[in-house]
């Protein structure tokens, strides 16, 4: 991708000194006797996989206070990608090994979560057969209903390792599904639950050296569940895992996006733009064309709910967004020039368009967001 659009005017920019600085902020929070795993899925959630894991990494020259103590993915090629990338911290595959992919666990030193006996008696067959020890977590499902096995099949899943030579029971978690709500109820319920199953595998002679809860959201919201270890995700990235105003964050938002005015044009009063006319002008109007659209990340059902900056202030987008080129109103900035700067996310002067703006207009999550965008832009990393 970089490769291909390596001279195209339009590019993400990660800042990863923002993203050191929302590890220690996190780190802070939970203070040095929580480890922190740093959540690097789904390329570093569009910022970049290896920049990001290197960036937190003791390897690559990470401060004490900027290191992340493991990481985090979802599937096993994410592991497998760091590990070719040079990271030797833990690695944890949070929805654990897919059929086949056992040996690469082992090939590779990753620690997968199960979420069924099964699946770890799987795991134990392989690495007798190769003659290594894997390490896993249980993953313990107390109210999210997507991975994790049911409470009650912990303990004899305990037993049934107890004396296994191949596999060692590392960890044990559950994952919070309500976590992002101003309402604890269900959060408490979940936290319940998990607390009465950790103090049920102690009582039963079980020493688990990890045992973590909180995502971002759980981080700051629940500092009495924060346990050994820690996952932080979003929070990483510097936008807040709240849906509800959550004072004190401190995080920087790590990703912004700019692209350059690539035509200018007078419109005349009640003339239209783009695709269906959606846009009539009510007044003799300047636009601005950019070589952006959503062929780049940018959501065509965004189209005339948001703004992008230039020289500071605010320019609307208007017309509908095509797939390489979108409009801006540029009448109220004057002497507008092509080629001029035009940040898309981000800050430009006094003024700012964060990633939880275009959410909120598109009815989803900053998460979506920065995925989107980080899969079909060009990034460029600063420090």
């Amino acid at each position: 991708m970089d490769d291909q659009f390596s001279n195209h005017p339009s590019f993400a920019t990660i800042d990863l000194s923002s993203i050191s600085h929302n590890l220690r902020v996190i780190k802070e929070k939970v203070g040095h006797s929580v480890k922190v795993l740093a959540v690097v899925k789904s390329d570093g959630y569009g910022h970049g996989l290896v920049p990001v894991a290197q960036r937190l990494s003791s390897d690559f020259g990470a401060k004490q206070d900027e290191r992340a103590d493991a990481f985090g993915v979802s599937f096993v090629h994410e592991g497998v990608t760091l590990r070719k990338a040079g990271i030797l911290e833990p690695i944890l595959v949070l929805g654990g090994a897919a059929k086949d992919e056992e040996r690469w666990i082992l090939d590779y030193s990753l620690i997968p979560l199960v979420s069924s006996l099964k699946a770890v008696k799987i795991l134990e067959e392989v690495a007798a057969k190769s003659g290594r020890q894997a390490k896993v977590h249980m993953k313990v499902d107390t109210g999210m209903s997507r991975l994790g096995m049911p409470e009650s099949e912990v303990l004899p899943a305990l037993e049934e390792l107890s004396n296994s030579k191949w596999v060692e029971v590392e960890g044990l978690c559950t994952h919070l599904a309500f976590a992002f709500l101003e309402n604890r109820e269900k959060n408490l319920e979940q936290l319940n639950r998990f607390d009465n199953l950790v103090n049920s595998v102690k009582k039963a002679g079980y020493s688990i050296p990890l045992i973590h809860v909180c995502n971002s959201a759980g981080i700051f919201a629940y500092p009495e569940a924060h346990y050994n270890m820690v996952r932080g995700g979003i929070a990483l990235y510097g936008s807040s895992p709240f849906e509800y105003p959550f004072p004190g964050l401190d995080l920087k938002p790590a990703m912004s996006w700019e692209t350059q005015i690539l035509h200018i044009r007078e419109l005349a009063k009640g003339a239209s733009v783009s695709y269906g006319g959606h846009f009539t002008a009510n007044k003799e109007s300047k636009l601005a064309t950019l070589p952006i659209g959503y062929s780049h990340g940018l959501y065509r059902n965004l189209s005339g709910k948001i703004h992008a900056l230039v020289r500071g202030k605010r320019a609307p987008q208007v017309g509908t967004i095509c797939m390489d080129f979108t409009s801006i109103d540029v009448t109220e900035i004057a002497d507008c020039r092509v080629g001029e700067r035009v940040v898309l996310l981000g800050a430009n002067g006094k003024e700012g368009v964060s990633a939880e703006e275009w959410a909120e207009k598109m009815g989803t999550i900053p998460y979506e967001i920065y995925c989107h965008i980080g899969r079909l832009t060009r990034k460029k990393y600063a420090e």
